[in-house]
């Protein structure tokens, strides 16, 4: 038959190659090699050796010896065999008339006559285990299930299934065998027969009916090609139905060349269907192999009681602390053997669980500088895949707001509200413009060749800097969005899920906060408290913006539909809700075949997305060469390395754990079909695999393991391979402990330092400073001074952070205890320069750097998240003076103020009525996510207030209540009374101040009382004055109101309205000549204040216990507190008597 040239299938030519090639002075013509004598015949040749290399030149004796008249290399990938030629006609320029291509790319190249006669298409595994959940939801459905009925509602059945599947379809099993008369057995083979007719309803053929078909035309067509002498390399034979294919190939061909490792039991099978053979293994080629390599590769897992005097040291153990430290120590193995001249392309280091290696492997060669290839290439978890399984599952989950929360935090909303005309550009490009087929943009390269598809040109780079910089940059005047911040912010409005309650709690969440920040700026207008919670509730109002769009959708999708409308649904979606739909977009073409499958619920389609969403594959360069090799042992398959470095000899990772089929025991399996695999099918293939590491090793083979699984804590030993390859090496068992000590001695890693004992077998300079350092942490100080300076030179960043570390414990006081600087720095913050409030200026007694921080560079202070179960205390405390307030003003209104005796039942109904109505509007506003909680609340605020009410009469003094909320610095409106001045306040020493006096009463005259409201506890001393500088508020308000309205305050207090303050009445000696002291005490903080801003010195020195409630401890660290005890206690003279003040 013919074979027409694919995509891939480029030339393999010595300019190809990254090193120089000497030419030939004429191309040689290519002699045959004689031909063996005792070869029977019609007799096929074989290679069946532990070896690789040894494979590899007969495979060169036998293309050799056929070049001219043409011959095909067919290997179990056309990388493989692209390589297999390159490696037998190294000494040739071209490889002209040499045929190569891959086991499974050939098989679908045959079959396709007979697909495309039929009308069928092939799928891949995951078009596949879409059927098979198809069929298990129409079992769900029909009750169809007397066995599995239950299990078929997990979601692991249908990927066990589809495997299952798969394995009686490629044995050849029929449906009727299946049927022992039992519920298991009829609902096998009830669900092989609907997946049969399923497949056959979609016109698609699976891997068993292609390699089939591909027997079958190698067996029926006459094409003179399928007569071309052939060399079947080491195929990845995994079933009867591949073994037939194999048969059929060999039988056609008119000279034949199988080679295989030692132990692969379907080989074993296919040379005794195919009869007498000839060993084409030559002893002369392995004369370069060390002797130990050798023993290896031809003694492992054999019996053998010849013990072997002396070691070459080419087969080596080693061992580390977990599978990171394990991947350092093999990276500093491959570059000692570059250094002694190994090409990097010459070594390869092989993972039986990739899974647990791939990623450490890739960041230990990447730090060591050391180019790599991984065969397979690379896969790591997808942001966008992710994403969209989080929203599937959000929808599936009733809207859930855990699972959007989840989708938020992958980072993949679109950063412009454009972004869906890009996801638009996306589709168009992949719908079959340009070098790219549809449903191919996920595909790895192994099965774009199974289904006989081109690779898409998409791009792959896994720098997601690089991909983002081709997103069009946001426009000024465009909606701004801050995804970061939504996942708080959903925590916090508690939207649990329903749409309904996702517009309400998110509603109610945003008043929630409006409600906090304007009690911020009423407390504070200058708080950057008040700033925080502004843009808390502009980025609440960009995520009710996106949610409504998206939440809204979602809800409007039905329980159940067909595939192809679940998919348009998804093809629109994704660019609207992921700033890299490319993938995502090419996964969903892939499934675009099952579009005609109707009554698919949208739990099925999460389902069938999440293995292929979940990680993001990402395909290996077009060559390997000029890099390491880093692959599986079934790709080290026709290939042979210099260096074999195997990972992972510890117990339950190589070899890995033999696990029954568990919907089709063994015990089944082996009254089924003899072709089934078994547990000692399983153990066989295993040992396959470290068969196959071990024999593409020709000059140096290095075995290391895990020492420790540092995710548990627990230690872990090396498995029995382990154990039998030092056997293989030595001709006896070792000792467990012996290997172990061996193992650990060779490496030399440690735990407790990772870095090696000598600096230059580092593999960074990371690595190289903690060797160069180890040595000198407990020398003696005169050899060590002085040892580090280096460091200052690596990097500037570096030599800042330990220059800060350093001064921060020296005496002197310097910029990196806080704020140090020249004077002129905070000219414009003086006191006289700006307006502070009385609550931002009681900041610096507790610490100076925390009052820079907060007032003069306006930091965010810290958020904490609130439990459900109590109020909000801003929410609280903002109800409160909301309720006290209005109840004032009735009462003022009403003309019932001063209140008597005979008038507090009136008060009391007033109180009731304004203290549900602000309830009432409370609650419609905020939308509180548990009602008892805020009902209890409600209830207690309730008491206060009434409590509150009932002490009025008691004061017995002749204060009229002249104005609530009354501003100084700020007009009136918001909440404030009318009567408030715009003018800030400017007191006896120049000082400018604002603020909010709760209530202001007048006396007899011009007399004033101030009263200002506390809603927390009562922690004051009885004869305070200015609290150490802490309590401002009583002494500078007076002053303020009596700069702002005239008069003289005779009374100040601090009122604690509230049970949890005990109702408290604090009050302060404003008048008389007491008062005179009052009001200097409350200037000479203020003049404290104001010089340590004038000289420039804002330290970080806190009171005693003061981080632990500051709001910034993240940025001076955890040891704030200890820090000023080491420092000179001079210049803090001033602050340590203003706290000394009563």
């Amino acid at each position: 038959m013919s074979t027409p040239r694919l995509p891939w299938d480029d030339d393999a030519q010595a300019e190809d190659l990254p090193y120089p090639v000497t030419p030939l002075p004429e191309a040689p013509v290519a002699t045959a090699a004689p031909v063996r004598r005792d070869v029977p015949p019609g007799a096929v040749r074989t290679a069946v050796h532990g070896s690789a290399a040894a494979r590899l030149a007969a495979v060169r004796r036998h293309v050799l010896s056929h070049c001219r008249s043409g011959v095909r290399v067919l290997a179990p990938t056309h990388e493989q065999a692209h390589d297999v030629v390159r490696h037998v006609l190294a000494a040739l320029p071209a490889s002209i008339g040499v045929e190569r291509a891959g086991w499974v790319g050939f098989s679908v190249r045959l079959a396709t006559p007979a697909l495309m006669a039929r009308g069928l298409t092939p799928v891949s595994s995951l078009g596949f285990e879409a059927i098979v959940a198809r069929v298990v939801s129409r079992a769900r459905e029909e009750n169809a299930l007397e066995f599995f009925g239950d299990a078929a509602r997990h979601p692991g059945f249908v990927p066990s299934l589809a495997r299952t599947m798969a394995d009686v379809r490629l044995a050849g099993v029929p449906a009727a065998a299946l049927d022992n008369g039992t519920a298991k057995g009829r609902d096998l083979a009830w669900l092989l027969t609907t997946v049969e007719q399923a497949l056959g309803e979609l016109r698609h053929a699976d891997r068993a009916e292609v390699l089939a078909l591909a027997a079958a035309a190698v067996q029926t067509d006459n094409t003179p090609e399928l007569t071309l002498p052939l060399a079947l390399v080491d195929p990845p034979l995994a079933s009867r139905r591949d073994v037939a294919l194999a048969y059929a190939l060999v039988r056609r061909s008119a000279s034949a060349l199988l080679t295989a490792p030692t132990g692969d039991p379907w080989l074993q099978r296919l040379v005794a269907d195919l009869g007498p053979c000839a060993d084409d293994v030559d002893a002369a080629d392995l004369a370069g192999t060390p002797a130990a390599i050798q023993r290896v590769q031809v003694g492992l897992f054999e019996p053998s009681d010849v013990a072997v005097a002396g070691d070459d040291a080419s087969v080596v153990c080693l061992s580390a602390p977990g599978e990171g430290r394990e991947c350092v120590e093999v990276a500093r193995v491959v570059l000692a053997h570059a250094e002694r001249g190994t090409r990097f392309d010459r070594i390869a280091v092989v993972m039986r669980a990739p899974a647990l290696y791939a990623s450490h492997l890739e960041t230990a060669l990447r730090r060591a500088d050391v180019p790599v290839h991984f065969g397979r290439g690379t896969r790591r978890p997808d942001p966008a895949g992710r994403a969209m399984l989080a929203l599937l599952a959000c929808a599936v989950e009733g809207l859930s707001a855990r699972r959007f929360s989840e989708y938020l935090s992958l980072a993949q909303v679109p950063a412009l509200p454009g972004t869906a005309d890009r996801g638009s550009r996306i589709a168009d490009r992949e719908s079959g413009t340009g070098n790219r087929e549809p449903g191919t943009g996920a595909l790895l390269p192994d099965e774009a060749e199974a289904l006989g598809l081109r690779l898409p040109d998409i791009d792959w780079a896994p720098d997601d800097e690089a991909r983002s910089a081709a997103v069009p940059q946001a426009d000024a005047t465009m909606p701004r969005r801050s995804p970061w911040r939504w996942e708080a912010i959903l925590n916090d409005a508690q939207v649990i899920g329903g749409a309904d309650r996702w517009a309400r709690r998110l509603a109610g969440h945003r008043e929630q906060v409006m409600v906090r920040a304007t009690a911020a700026y009423n407390d504070d207008p200058s708080s950057p408290r008040h700033e925080a919670l502004t843009r808390q509730v502009a980025w609440t109002d960009e995520l009710i913006a996106f949610a409504t769009d998206v939440i809204g959708e979602m809800a409007t999708w039905p329980v159940a539909d067909d595939w192809g409308s679940w998919l348009a649904r998804l093809q629109r979606l994704a660019p609207r809700v992921l700033a890299r739909p490319d993938r995502v977009l090419a996964t969903l073409k892939e499934l675009q075949p099952l579009a005609g499958v109707a009554d698919v619920r949208l739990d099925e389609v999460r389902d069938v997305l999440r293995d292929r969403l979940t990680h993001l594959p990402v395909p290996p360069p077009p060559h390997r060469y000029g890099s390491v090799f880093v692959g599986t042992p079934d790709q080290l398959r026709g290939r042979a390395f210099d260096v074999v470095c195997v990972l992972g000899l510890s117990e339950r990772v190589f070899p890995q754990r033999s696990r029954q089929d568990p919907l089709l025991l063994d015990r089944e399996r082996a009254a089924l079909s003899p072709d089934l695999v078994t547990d000692d099918e399983r153990v066989t293939a295993e040992r396959l695999q470290l068969r196959l590491a071990t024999g593409a090793a020709t000059q140096a083979l290095v075995a290391s393991y895990a020492s420790m699984d540092t995710a548990q804590s627990r230690p872990r030993v090396p498995s029995f391979y382990a154990i039998d390859l030092q056997r293989a090496v030595t001709g006896h068992v070792p000792g467990y402990e012996a290997l172990i000590r061996d193992a650990q001695q060779r490496s030399g890693a440690r735990l407790a330092w990772p870095a090696p004992q000598d600096p230059a077998t580092a593999i960074d300079a990371a690595e190289h400073d903690l060797s160069v350092l180890q040595k000198y942490l407990h020398g003696n100080e005169v050899d060590i001074a002085g040892r580090a300076r280096y460091l200052f030179d690596l990097n500037p960043a570096l030599r800042r952070s330990l220059l800060a570390r350093h001064l921060r414990f020296t005496r002197a006081w310097t910029p990196h205890d806080g704020l140090v600087a020249p004077p002129e720095v905070l000219a414009s913050h003086r006191l006289n320069a700006r307006a502070y409030s009385a609550s931002a200026l009681q900041r610096f007694a507790t610490c100076p750097y925390q009052f820079y921080l907060s007032t003069v560079l306006r930091l965010e202070p810290r958020q904490e998240a609130m439990p459900l179960t109590i109020l909000d205390p801003l929410t609280r405390g903002s109800m409160v003076h909301v309720m006290l307030a209005e109840i004032m003003r009735e009462l003022m209104a009403s003309a019932w103020v001063p209140l008597t005796d005979d008038r507090v039942v009136g008060a009391h109904e007033v109180a009731e009525r304004i203290v549900t109505r602000v309830a009432a509007d409370y609650e419609d506003r905020l939308t509180p996510p548990i009602l008892r909680v805020w009902q209890d609340a409600v209830a207690a605020i309730r008491r206060d207030v009434h409590d509150w009410v009932r002490r009025l009469p008691g004061d017995g003094t002749p204060w009229t209540p002249e104005g609530v909320e009354i501003g100084v610095g700020f007009a009136g409106g918001f909440g404030r009374d009318e009567a408030s001045r715009r003018e800030e306040a400017v007191l006896p020493d120049g000082t400018r101040l604002h603020g909010v006096v709760d209530l202001l009463e007048r006396g007899d005259g011009d007399q004033w009382r101030i009263t200002d409201y506390k809603t927390g506890k009562y922690r004051l001393a009885g004869n305070v004055v200015v609290n150490g500088g802490r309590t401002l508020q009583p002494i500078l308000y007076a002053m303020a109101v009596e700069a702002a309205f005239g008069g003289r305050v005779t009374a100040s207090r601090l009122y604690y309205c509230t049970a949890d303050g005990g109702y408290e009445d604090h009050p302060w000696a404003i008048a008389g000549a007491v008062g005179e002291e009052t009001r200097k005490a409350g200037l000479e903080v203020l003049a404290i204040v104001d010089h340590a801003i004038q000289e420039g010195r804002l330290p970080a020195a806190p009171d005693k216990d003061a981080c632990m409630w500051c709001d910034f401890t993240a940025v001076c660290g955890p040891s704030a507190q200890r820090v000023p005890g080491r420092k000179d206690r001079r210049p803090l003279e001033e602050l340590t008597l203003l706290r000394r003040m009563k």
